[in-house]
């Protein structure tokens, strides 16, 4: 059988295979949650997960996966290490576990519209691959995979508003379902460009698919069909996003501040 469960918290790590106590340790558990449970999260999918460990349900690789990650990331003291910069401060915005849920989220919505379709995906470079493959990875329809680079920031942190293609496409468009992949939309312009760029070229539909959503930041007028987190406007690293190429390997959202 295949039990799907959210990922062990920091909170909940005595909680191992064997080690936990239904009866005594129900009521600290739920104590925990209260006071750490991440926005979002359901509490009794939470407390299911220690119940499948009870009974012997061994994890999910995928989740083995996320307390390594935790155990390489385990405190910001830690992260601020990877800072060379001394005036660069990163702040957790928004935690791995949180970022995993909405990837999943997001992939059953494509899974759900798509039945019966093989979409092309089309990743934005650089910032989206790591967003994109743990997306793929997740969606389980039949799909084609390329990619493209636009640029419209340069090395500064506010878009030039001037878009490029740097990379092009290698698929033919035409006729196909077309599902775009970006990390983030603020001003809007380099989704809003390549939108137009693939309609020219004739493909039956297209659609947006982004993690973060900078609504306060819109310039340009563009539907996302997929949106994942929405952010205040604030210039966020991590997860593949960058600045002047630094800091994509962090496996959080991160603030940088000064």
């Amino acid at each position: 059988m295949d039990f799907f469960r959210p990922a062990r918290c920091a909170t909940c790590l005595h909680h191992k295979l064997g080690q936990y106590n239904p009866d005594e340790d129900y009521q600290e558990h739920w104590c925990e949650l209260e006071e750490n449970e991440l926005p979002g999260w359901f509490s009794g999918m939470h407390l299911d997960n220690c119940l499948f460990a009870a009974i012997g349900v061994p994890p999910c690789r995928c989740y083995d996966r996320i307390k390594q990650n935790q155990d390489d990331f385990s405190n910001q003291e830690e992260c601020n290490t990877k800072i060379k910069s001394k005036h660069d401060k990163p702040k957790v915005l928004i935690p791995r576990e949180e970022i995993f849920f909405e990837v999943r989220r997001l992939a059953q919505e494509i899974n759900d519209d798509y039945k019966d379709k093989t979409p092309l995906i089309i990743g934005i470079l650089k910032g989206s691959f790591i967003f994109m493959a743990d997306l793929v990875r997740l969606i389980d329809i039949p799909t084609e995979i390329d990619f493209v680079q636009l640029s419209s920031y340069g090395s500064s942190t506010m878009s030039s508003g001037k878009v490029k293609i740097v990379h092009g496409l290698k698929s033919s468009v035409k006729e196909k379902d077309i599902i775009i992949v970006d990390d983030i939309v603020d001003t809007g312009l380099s989704i809003s460009h390549f939108v137009q760029y693939l309609k020219r070229r004739k493909p039956t539909s297209v659609k947006t698919c982004v993690l973060l959503d900078k609504p306060s930041r819109r310039i340009a007028r563009i539907k996302i069909d997929y949106v994942g987190i929405t952010i205040p406007d604030k210039f966020v690293v991590g997860y593949g996003l960058d600045y002047n190429d630094k800091y994509r390997h962090f496996p959080d959202i991160c603030v940088l501040e000064d």
